[in-house]
């Protein structure tokens, strides 16, 4: 259950044989539908392109649902929206929806880490002011059933203009650190899921990209910061030549696809005991530097 992907398909691959093999069941797509068989869809709204016809009787047929409204609204080049901006389609699309089905469960739009790279604004403060906003708006904070936070590495720009990003989990678990002690203490007891994280811009055989995978899930069963955790993406190979591809381009698991596969398997094995999930409460906020430090070439 703690290990996810963000999309399940590409153009001519079944999803279900996707995951199934991955062994995932928990994935979401950039809009709502009716999830696979067997498997839990997180379902997505508010974004400009995703039609609402229809919604209304379809969250009142499935009870119970995760639903996020919107994705990444301090990201330009996605909901690009202001923390009040974000606020009142937050209030609107949680008043609608929990309207029809009191049990749905919320997650506010994944807030990514970027501070001010390409003019992103930073991810804390970007939940600090969206909170605040909301409770300026109407009088109390949102209720978010699930906060939900997306992180990625640094990138930089070569001379021909191709991105990559640097294989280094330190920002990654410094943003996840600080957001889930901003959110601790201001009083959020809710699950906190990192619902979209990796390498946007890596060379896929690389094995650094390995590295930055593994380490991250070490740092976080260990730390037991975030409840749940999805890789992005399933089909990098798909989306112009992005990074973190889980299958290759003849349709079988990558290296990377297969790491994903067999730490889930570890995780969901009833022979294996998580000594940091069975000792107490989390760990301390980890803020050392990461062991990995190459950077893709």
């Amino acid at each position: 259950m703690r290990f996810g992907v963000a999309g399940a398909g590409y153009p001519g691959r079944d999803s279900k044989a996707n995951l199934d093999a991955m062994g995932i069941y928990s994935y979401y797509e950039y809009d709502w539908g009716e999830p696979l068989p067997g498997k839990e869809r997180i379902q997505m709204v508010a974004r400009n392109y995703i039609s609402d016809s229809g919604l209304d009787n379809f969250i009142r047929s499935h009870p119970g649902m995760y639903w996020q409204i919107g994705n990444e609204p301090n990201v330009p080049n996605q909901d690009n929206l202001t923390p009040t901006q974000y606020a009142q389609r937050y209030h609107d699309w949680a008043q609608r929806i929990k309207a029809i089905d009191p049990s749905a469960k919320l997650l506010n739009a994944g807030i990514v880490n970027y501070p001010d790279i390409f003019g992103i604004p930073g991810g804390v403060p970007y939940l600090r002011d969206f909170r605040e906003s909301y409770r300026s708006l109407y009088g109390a904070y949102p209720q978010v059933d699930v906060w939900n936070i997306h992180a990625f590495p640094p990138f930089y720009q070569t001379p021909n203009g191709k991105l990559h990003s640097y294989c280094d989990t330190a920002m990654l678990k410094q943003f996840v650190s600080d957001a889930v002690q901003y959110l601790r203490s201001a009083g959020e007891s809710n699950p906190v899921w990192l619902s979209e994280f990796g390498m946007d811009w890596a060379d896929d055989p690389d094995p650094c990209t390995l590295t930055f995978m593994k380490d991250m899930i070490n740092w976080l069963k260990q730390t037991r910061l975030v409840d749940r955790w999805y890789w992005w993406t399933v089909c990098a190979w798909c989306l112009d030549g992005k990074g973190g591809s889980l299958f290759g381009t003849d349709g079988n698991l990558s290296a990377l696809g297969q790491t994903w596969r067999d730490l889930a398997a570890q995780d969901a094995s009833p022979n294996v005991v998580d000594n940091a999930a069975s000792t107490g409460p989390p760990l301390a906020l980890v803020t050392e530097p990461a062991e990995t430090q190459c950077v893709l070439e």
